[in-house]
């Protein structure tokens, strides 16, 4: 049976990897991959610090009112009275207060290098893809190639007798034309295809000996989008 397997078998071929296009724009894909993960995982960190400071912020601000409504309280049971426990709670409102303050700065400091660290992740990431789109073109011309020299006798053998049992089966003026005919064979042909359950894309990318690159994490407008990462760019550079 023929399958997507012939294909990625022939990939498999110490041979394959000695083909200088496809090796070529394989190495030049990882070099631009392993450049983006490093980007990714900077930009990934840098959003993780960010969540961690709001996270204090609010932790901050919780203590804040927590002080606040319990010296409120003992404002009012002491009549007014300023007592020792007291000031020490309206003192560790402020002092939460002004942590909540600094984290909400840390915040805002941190925002245009983020910005920055996302349009760089994503500047590389698109670089990557475009060369991994050279590579599976360069791989798939010679897997095609395979496949010609795997099968091509043996289709075109299996398609003319196939053309010739439809003229024969069929009444002259109902016979298929060769295009008809040939697009009836590539059908079934197909079908032989589809019959097999699709490689994942990473055992597509494995099948040929290129990593994966994972690009969940950038915003998909960002990575798509030259001008919105030119946007950015100048965004960061000269922030309000």
């Amino acid at each position: 049976m023929i399958s997507q397997n012939l294909v990625i078998s022939r990939s498999r071929d110490p041979e394959y990897t000695e083909r200088p296009a496809f090796e070529r724009s394989r190495l030049e894909y990882e070099a631009a991959a392993d450049a983006a993960r490093g980007a990714i995982f900077a930009m990934t960190s840098m959003r993780q610090r960010m969540l961690d400071l709001n996270q204090r912020k609010a932790a901050a601000c919780a203590d804040a009112e927590t002080a606040r409504i319990r010296w409120s309280r003992l404002l009012r049971e002491s009549g007014g009275v300023l007592t020792t426990d007291l000031e020490d709670l309206r003192a560790s409102e402020r002092s939460s207060l002004s942590l909540a303050d600094e984290y909400q700065a840390m915040c805002e400091e941190l925002e245009t290098s983020l910005i920055s660290s996302e349009v760089s992740a994503a500047d590389l990431a698109a670089t990557a893809l475009s060369k991994r789109r050279v590579a599976l073109s360069a791989a798939a011309e010679d897997a095609f190639v395979d496949l010609q020299m795997a099968i091509g006798p043996s289709f075109e053998h299996a398609y003319r007798l196939f053309q010739r049992e439809q003229a024969e089966s069929m009444p002259p003026g109902e016979r298929h034309s060769d295009k008809e005919a040939l697009m009836a064979f590539v059908s079934r042909f197909s079908a032989l295809i589809l019959q097999n359950s699709s490689p994942t894309a990473q055992q597509t990318y494995e099948s040929i000996g290129i990593s994966e690159l994972k690009v969940e994490d950038i915003p998909h407008e960002l990575l798509h989008s030259p001008v919105r990462r030119s946007m950015l760019r100048e965004l960061s550079k000269n922030p309000a």
